[in-house]
């Protein structure tokens, strides 16, 4: 296993960068194959695997209410040994902050991604973006924010590719599409007070046990 990282600080700007390599053997590994025309599922422990992973992330103070964060990740996944696959990955993400003394909003912006798994399943998640914005005043708190406003038809993909088996499946659904909130919060202090009771506890007994009475 190797694990590197750095992290500095440039005036306003700040920096933070990793790098990460696992070798794994013995994995737990999903397998089918046929038997007198049926196909088996079933899992094996003789799979191999190496896995890298790095990431760069960049902080910059453009002035006293705005920042801009950039976000990249890379990853590549291949097994060596007992099923062959590999499954590599370029994504990033871009934010953008402003502040302004109760007011705050933030614009985002994310790439698609892939993963890989032991299930032996490879994953594609679509790119999304969105708005959020808050003001509190007092006890009030008032949150808006959207999620790919103007996308429709945000498709999820699953695929699995063995000799005996394999497949690709494209999901969809509402709850993933284009979203927005509307969130009021109003915080009110009852003033709970709690009441405690004077015990005469004697604290001089040569015991373990403490004794009130």
């Amino acid at each position: 296993m190797i694990d590197f990282s750095y992290s500095g600080q440039f005036k306003d700007f700040s920096l933070y960068a990793r790098f990460n390599y696992v070798k794994v053997g013995h994995v737990i590994a999903t397998d089918y194959y046929t038997k007198h025309d049926k196909l088996i599922k079933t899992f094996r422990s003789d799979v191999s695997a190496n896995d890298h992973q790095g990431m760069l992330s960049a902080t910059w103070k453009i002035s006293k209410h705005f920042r801009l964060k950039m976000d990249g990740y890379w990853s590549v996944t291949s097994t060596l040994k007992g099923i062959s696959d590999k499954s590599s990955s370029l994504s990033g993400l871009m934010q953008m902050d402003y502040y302004l003394n109760n007011f705050s909003c933030s614009l985002y912006g994310k790439t698609s991604s892939k993963s890989f798994s032991d299930d032996m399943i490879h994953r594609y998640e679509p790119a999304k973006y969105g708005l959020t914005a808050h003001w509190s005043y007092s006890n009030w708190l008032v949150e808006v924010g959207a999620e790919s406003p103007f996308t429709k038809h945000r498709r999820w993909k699953q695929s699995l590719a063995q000799d005996a088996y394999g497949y690709t499946n494209t999901m969809t659904g509402r709850i993933y599409q284009q979203t927005g909130f509307i969130k009021v919060i109003y915080t009110h202090d009852f003033g709970k007070k709690t009441s405690r009771d004077n015990n005469n506890v004697n604290r001089s007994i040569n015991s373990g046990i403490l004794k009130a009475y």
